[in-house]
């Protein structure tokens, strides 16, 4: 923009970022600054039968739009219209395995529109964009298939979104896909979810949990449900697909095995295994506490300072874990010292249901 507008016989000069707005008529509250550029100069002109010395200013402003308040009333009826209107039959990809077994999928933090790469400022965290996650979806989906499972369950920690503002952090915007935040950031992760979870043989169940990403608002204290989570599951069992949602946890008992998924940033999970079980697990059964989150395979561990004793999260009866990421991070998560390797868990019941048989599949 520029500093120096005609107006009749006079000028305006435009000294500051305050005159730029106020003569543009630049509503802040839909257009954020991006970048100020500040310069002058002097030049000879004539006034009258004198020469003098003018002093320019030059003022530059750079603006981007701001990521408009989510209207949750509103996406739900654009993406109930969507369904309506490209709503594909989902035919249950069924094979008889009369001794195949039970088994259980869990991935986690999927973060559907987020993009990492080394031009973002990633150095040792690898590079991540939505084929890179459709490819590693894939790779889930064939290696479940290949176990040739009577029947399997699916459960998804949270996270299904990167952001439904762009800002999550200040400038998470930054580190998306292009047009992937807002409705169209829940119909990706709709869409890609069903078409991966649609291809399973034998599907029984999905469980699906909220993460502090699938939030609707930039500010986490005005959605603590994760309302995107919400409308992904509705959209998912729409289709046909067999879901069962919760905000915060969801309690399974599949095979022997009582599952117990929440996504992990809720203060229930720092509290101790003993507690969250005897509030949500199953009494009398193996119980396992899937959570995400950390973006780390890293199991909760207690100290006791008094014995410098170190307790993990496993014992005859229960065990924890931490579920691997898809989202492998960004130059945040970098700066503050995390990386990690992409990946998913697998559960089978062993010993009677005395216990499990579990993988973690690096990705």
């Amino acid at each position: 923009m520029s500093d120096y507008v005609e107006k009749g016989r006079t000028a305006l000069q435009l000294r500051s970022v305050e005159d730029v707005v106020e003569h543009f008529q630049i509503d802040l509250d839909k257009f954020k600054i991006d970048r100020v550029r500040v310069g002058t100069w002097e030049s000879p002109i004539k006034l009258g039968d004198d020469l003098v010395t003018h002093t320019s200013h030059q003022v530059r402003v750079d603006v981007k739009p701001r990521p408009q308040p989510f209207d949750y009333g509103v996406a739900f009826d654009e993406i109930e219209n969507y369904v309506r209107d490209r709503r594909r039959s989902i035919r249950r990809n069924r094979k008889e395995r009369p001794d195949g077994g039970a088994g259980v999928v869990v991935f986690s933090d999927i973060h559907v529109g987020a993009k990492a790469t080394t031009e973002k400022g990633i150095v040792a965290t690898r590079e991540f964009c939505l084929d890179t996650l459709i490819y590693y979806m894939e790779e889930m989906v064939r290696w479940v298939n290949a176990c040739e499972l009577s029947s399997v369950h699916v459960f998804g920690l949270g996270d299904f979104v990167e952001s439904i503002t762009g800002l999550n952090h200040l400038n998470s915007w930054q580190g998306m896909e292009e047009g992937a935040h807002g409705a169209g950031a829940i119909k990706l992760a709709s869409e890609l979810l069903r078409d991966m979870l649609s291809r399973i043989v034998n599907l029984d169940g999905v469980y699906l949990v909220s993460g502090n990403h699938d939030r609707l608002t930039s500010d986490k204290t005005l959605d603590s449900s994760g309302g995107a989570a919400e409308l992904v599951a509705w959209y998912l069992q729409a289709c046909g697909l067999p879901i069962e949602y919760h905000p915060l946890i969801i309690s399974k008992e599949i095979d022997g095995i009582n599952y117990i998924a929440t996504h992990g940033h809720h203060s229930l999970i720092k509290k101790r295994i003993t507690d969250l079980l005897w509030k949500y697990g199953k009494q009398g059964v193996y119980n396992v506490v899937l959570s995400g989150h950390l973006h780390s395979r890293q199991t909760k561990r207690y100290f006791f300072c008094d014995l410098f004793d170190e307790f993990l999260d496993d014992a005859v009866g229960h065990r924890g874990v931490v579920c691997p990421p898809m989202f492998t991070g960004n130059p945040y998560s970098e700066q503050l010292g995390y990386t990690s390797t992409a990946g998913f868990l697998f559960f089978e019941s062993a010993a009677g249901g005395r216990n499990v048989l579990q993988v973690d599949v690096g990705l």
